[in-house]
């Protein structure tokens, strides 16, 4: 029995990406369930990880948000996981493609991290490390882009 027929699929991307996905995936639901409960990520026949340009491993996770993703409206989503160790994922959507900052603040409002970028109309994600924040506890993340502002809270733990 071939993979796919037992539900495994394995993927290893070599290259250089750009503003679109980069490949997609269409699944047939066989059972009733929580898609977070169905589909799984692991390292049993791929490694499970990404890597930057300059090298950093970074972890790979899926985001159960697909339907709230696919709208174009300005959404900004709750991180995941939440709380998190390590690395987390930040998704939003942009009405129309363009210049969007996401900074993260603590408590009292000083800016630990702000990531500017070009995005695509429609669902967008960015991925933070906890080593770039350099702190623990309760944070906000906030996202701007044109004339619109949301923000939202996450948690970094040890």
């Amino acid at each position: 029995m071939n993979l796919a027929n037992r539900g495994i699929l394995a993927t290893s991307w070599n290259g250089n990406t750009a503003d679109e996905a980069m490949f997609a995936v269409t699944f047939k639901a066989t059972t009733s369930g929580q898609l977070s409960e169905l589909l799984t990520v692991n390292s049993d026949l791929v490694a499970a990880e990404a890597c930057t340009s300059s090298g950093e491993v970074l972890n790979v996770a899926l985001n159960f948000n697909a339907a709230e993703i696919t709208g174009t409206n300005f959404e900004l989503f709750q991180n995941t996981p939440n709380p998190f160790s390590g690395e987390t994922l930040i998704g939003f959507t942009l009405p129309e493609a363009g210049a969007a900052t996401l900074k993260v603040l603590d408590v009292q409002g000083k800016v630990l991290l702000e990531q500017k970028g070009d995005y695509v109309k429609g669902a967008n994600q960015i991925s933070i490390n906890s080593r770039s924040l350099n702190a623990t506890g309760v944070l906000y993340y906030q996202l701007e882009s044109a004339d619109q502002v949301a923000t939202r809270k996450m948690i970094v733990i040890d």
